[in-house]
């Protein structure tokens, strides 16, 4: 009877001593993320202040980025609106000659004006008219272009042929 008394004894001795060191461990964790809570706050506090001085007095490299670029705009840029004439002078102007070149612009178009007319990229109606590798043309694309600039929808006039 006397050893079961003192086991039960030890028992709850240990229970005990178990629930002190969990409130002791809660205790500490509740404490640690005060601490960091507190890290954080300063730490915010400090990069806000970094940011507002770095803003009163940028050096040249964040004056550099922070100034305003001027965007140029040409014949292929979707974000800057140019009038028709523009478009055609600068695409006159480019390096790209020839007679279907000359055919487009003839009837105000550029090369991407009469891709998006006919409903294609115009890096495809470069590769049709291109004499070292040329691909074949649907029929429809041809009449299509024919009908928009008078490009004649036959084979003489399409590299590649017309499928």
């Amino acid at each position: 009877m006397y050893q079961k008394h003192v086991d039960t004894r030890r028992a709850r001795d240990a229970l005990r001593r178990q629930r002190e060191l969990l409130e002791r461990a809660e205790r500490e964790l509740t404490a640690i993320e005060a601490s960091q809570a507190t890290l954080r706050e300063k730490e915010e506090a400090w990069l806000s202040v970094a940011a507002d001085l770095i803003m009163a007095n940028p050096g040249p490299a964040i004056r550099r980025r922070l100034r305003r670029r001027e965007q140029q705009g040409n014949v292929n840029s979707s974000t800057v609106e140019m009038a028709p004439a523009h478009r055609i002078a600068l695409s006159k102007a480019s390096k790209s000659k020839g007679p279907f070149l000359d055919a487009v612009r003839a009837k105000g178009y550029t090369l991407r004006g009469l891709a998006d007319a006919v409903g294609c990229l115009p890096s495809l109606l470069s590769m049709y008219r291109n004499s070292d590798e040329p691909r074949p043309i649907p029929r429809d694309r041809a009449e299509a272009i024919e009908k928009l600039i008078g490009w004649p929808a036959n084979a003489k006039h399409w590299p590649g042929g017309i499928t």
